[in-house]
């Protein structure tokens, strides 16, 4: 049965309709919950709309931890996550397995992808060393300067705003309600358990509730009394068209490229993405021209054609950030409360994983994957 925009209790009321809080949704819709979404803003406009769409839990890495870990199971599941989507919808979020290059423009980088090479390599990573011809023949618009390349072919990507659009339309299909324009101001709390939420002066009950509210997380009053140290990391994008993108041409790149401080993805139709910058800023969603400059001129020292694609057009997102950089995942010590927030810089890689542990959280009562590591209770009694 569908959800009834009239009715006055849910199973489950989740705070944000980012990539994760619809996500959670459609798995939880899936299942046969009725399920309301509430978003202080549009749809899917914030984070999510804001990245570059990469699945690069290897590029990311920089040692062994339970996110690296969490992040490889998610890409790995990610596939089918998508082919589900696409069969209810028949829109596609574009898919793309070319794997990503991580490059090295001077001797202190090369040394530090050495040394991320033999890490890797010892945990039994696909990864591998491109160098001179080879190169420019994975890559002809690389400059030759570059000293050496890793090679990741687990790093996906995809197109994070048809991706959106394709969930969207298979919450509308499976009945779930997005109520936009309606922030919840605090949730309600009974006797130490959540029962539901205050949202433009009314209250929704629900079995559970879901904060996955991003960067605005810690301004929803909770009542539970845990801290919830997630706050904005802004991220700057610059956007450009290859010269070369119409019919019958081949495109300038293929590959993501990943560098020390930034990126190009690779998006349809010789659309590339430009990035890479972390500032903490508050709220503040304004581009910059000393961001904007150093974003390219860093892409153009490792490829130089890039100088002659055509700008079109350029936005910043809010990550939402935590201390250590971990999301903030599971039961709160309230009852009734559940977190899927913090996701930082991985939002969009940890989508189905997030979505499949949370949604077995709240209908079985345990998870396949542990989430001790991403607890709440890792901040408690901080300061």
């Amino acid at each position: 049965m569908g959800n009834q925009t009239n009715q006055k209790s849910w199973d489950v009321i989740i705070i944000g309709a980012g990539i994760i809080g619809m996500s959670i949704a459609w798995k939880l819709a899936q299942k046969k919950l009725q399920v309301l979404v509430l978003e202080r803003n549009e749809a899917g406009r914030e984070a999510s709309y804001a990245s570059a769409g990469m699945l690069a839990p290897y590029t990311e890495a920089e040692e062994d931890t339970p996110l690296l870990r969490l992040a490889i199971a998610s890409r790995e599941i990610y596939p089918t996550f998508l082919r589900e989507i696409e069969s209810e919808t028949g829109m596609s979020a574009n898919y793309r397995d070319e794997g990503a290059l991580f490059l090295a423009l001077d001797e202190h980088e090369a040394k530090a992808l050495v040394s991320r090479f033999e890490w890797q390599q010892k945990m039994g990573f696909t990864v591998e060393r491109l160098q001179g011809r080879e190169l420019q023949v994975a890559e002809p618009a690389l400059s030759p300067a570059i000293q050496l390349a890793l090679f990741y072919p687990g790093d996906h990507q995809l197109d994070n705003r048809a991706w959106l659009a394709a969930l969207q339309a298979a919450l509308k299909k499976r009945g779930v309600e997005i109520r936009t324009g309606s922030p919840v101001h605090r949730l309600i709390n009974e006797g130490g358990r959540v029962v539901g939420v205050e949202a433009q002066g009314k209250n929704l009950s629900a079995r559970v509730t879901v904060l996955a509210a991003g960067s605005w997380s810690p301004e929803i009053e909770t009542g539970s009394g845990e801290s919830i140290p997630v706050y904005p990391t802004r991220g700057q994008i610059v956007a450009v068209r290859s010269p070369q993108s119409g019919s019958g041409t081949h495109p300038l790149l293929r590959h993501t490229l990943r560098y020390e401080g930034g990126y190009v993805a690779v998006f349809p139709e010789g659309r590339l993405l430009l990035g890479g910058t972390m500032e903490d800023v508050g709220y503040c969603k304004a581009n910059t021209v000393d961001a904007m400059q150093r974003i390219l001129a860093r892409a153009i020292d490792f490829a130089p054609p890039l100088a002659s694609c055509e700008f079109v057009e350029a936005w910043s997102g809010l990550r939402p950030n935590t201390r250590d950089h971990l999301p903030i995942l599971g039961r709160s010590s309230c009852d009734g409360l559940v977190y899927a927030t913090g996701h930082f810089r991985n939002g969009i890689l940890l989508t189905p994983i997030t979505a499949t542990a949370i949604s077995e959280l709240i209908v079985d009562g345990q998870t396949t994957v542990d989430l001790a590591p991403f607890s709440i209770e890792r901040f408690q009694g901080e300061r």
